[in-house]
């Protein structure tokens, strides 16, 4: 077996505790057994879980089955994931528990590598928008900008003929000028 399987008795006392537990919490076999089984598991998110308020071998195992990290006997923190089975006796009785806590540390590096491949990504792809929008500010604001402005000096050479013409050179005029505006408008607002 590759997990840590640690075997315990009806109060949570370490009975046995495999090769694979050993090596994974860095201490000697004769070290853990007499043990209490809780003070190698723990949880970020649960208060530290005393003996003595354990009533019963169900509520033990339900408590171990919530741990998500072996402790080392030096504190070092282990992530893993815990399955606990109730051990009976021919008469029903219940003798202890089979506790193995599977290491997870790889899939946890794992997970960590993804993640930062992800937010580099993310930053990559926000930068390229970025560039993107300022490129597309910098075209409209140099080119189509510089295009409207040179139609609005233009008109200004006309010479309308009568009042309807000089009107529609009125209108022409404002709308180029709005043109103009909308354009740096939205130059400024993509940068």
């Amino acid at each position: 077996l590759f997990g840590a399987l640690v075997v315990t008795d009806d109060i949570g006392k370490i009975t046995f505790i495999n090769d694979s537990a050993c090596i994974l919490l860095n201490c000697d076999n004769q070290e853990l057994i007499g043990q209490d089984s809780l003070t190698f598991f723990s949880c970020k998110s649960t208060t530290p879980l005393k003996v003595e308020d354990i009533s019963d071998i169900e509520v033990y195992a339900s408590e171990l089955r919530k741990m998500t990290e072996m402790r080392t006997l030096n504190g070092t923190l282990i992530p893993v994931y815990v399955t606990c089975t109730i051990l009976k006796d021919s008469e029903g009785m219940k003798t202890g528990m089979v506790v193995v806590g599977h290491d997870l540390t790889e899939e946890k590096a794992h997970e960590e590598k993804l993640e930062r491949v992800r937010k580099e990504r993310l930053i990559a792809i926000n930068e390229a928008e970025e560039n993107e929008r300022i490129r597309i500010a910098k075209d409209l604001h140099d080119g189509l900008g510089q295009i409207l402005t040179g139609i609005s000096y233009s008109l200004q050479y006309l010479s309308p003929n009568n009042q309807e013409e000089t009107e529609v050179l009125e209108k022409i005029h404002n709308n180029i000028n709005t043109a103009i505006q909308e354009a740096k408008n939205i130059s400024h607002n993509l940068t």
